[in-house]
């Protein structure tokens, strides 16, 4: 329940606004209470789950006291014979863009299943959960934190495979390569309607600017061409080899 405890802190009357921005939880009921005889346990859900739906469905993210928070819940799966794992699943309170639901079975390098209490002190779990926290922190920043992109982004790349729908699919980048320019003679870069074995255009093809990866351009089959390194850090004179074929 702590994890509910933590969520109802950012609706209280109390609470100092942009005091807490990252809330992970374990094995935490967000969706329903798991006993719900008591009618004052309902209500108190009911009110939590109203105003972190209402505060994410504002128009403006200024409208929304929220919009800096990063919620993770971190389910055990089957195991759990005390929390059913579905009631952990935050799907309804808050957007993929501030939250996310994972099952440890599903977290690299963890990949098991955990009862209520087993993932409390699991090492292969809690050494993942530490490498996330510190991969979020920033001292230069006044909330000691990244903000709420970069800390989505962190914890995407630590609790998730890569496979789900939410996951991030980005290549690996070093500085800008959008404006890379390549110009060599012996393997030239056309527009797929333009042939590029006619010697009659070969002055076109000389001349034309050239960028990757925005414009639709393909390499002769077998081919190898030298791309110039555009980083800050590399020398003028280096290059890196691109090979084409299908």
């Amino acid at each position: 329940m702590g994890g509910v405890v933590a969520r109802t802190m950012l609706t209280m009357q109390n609470y100092q606004p942009s005091t807490v921005n990252t809330i992970i939880t374990l094995s935490a009921p967000h969706a329903r209470p798991p006993v719900s005889f008591d009618s004052l346990m309902v209500n108190t859900y009911k009110d939590i789950n109203e105003y972190w739906r209402k505060a994410h469905s504002s128009q403006w993210g200024t409208d929304n006291p929220l919009w800096h928070v990063t919620l993770v819940s971190i389910a055990g799966g089957g195991l759990d014979t005390i929390v059913p794992s579905d009631y952990s699943s935050i799907a309804s309170l808050v957007p993929d863009t501030h939250g996310f639901t994972v099952f440890t079975a599903g977290i690299p390098t963890v990949w098991t299943g955990m009862d209520h209490l087993a993932i409390t002190w699991c090492d292969e779990f809690r050494k993942v959960v530490v490498r996330a926290l510190y991969d979020v922190m920033d001292v230069s920043r006044p909330a000691q934190t990244k903000v709420r992109g970069e800390r989505m982004r962190s914890f995407k790349k630590h609790f998730l495979t890569g496979l789900e729908d939410i996951a991030e699919r980005t290549l690996p980048h070093r500085g800008t390569s959008l404006d890379t320019i390549m110009k060599t003679p012996s393997a030239h870069c056309c527009p797929r309607t333009q042939d590029p074995l006619d010697p009659r255009r070969q002055h076109e093809f000389d001349a034309w600017p050239r960028r990757t990866p925005s414009a639709p351009w393909i390499w002769p089959v077998g081919k190898k061409t030298s791309i110039p390194a555009t980083n800050a850090s590399s020398r003028p004179s280096s290059r890196s080899e691109v090979y084409s074929s299908y």
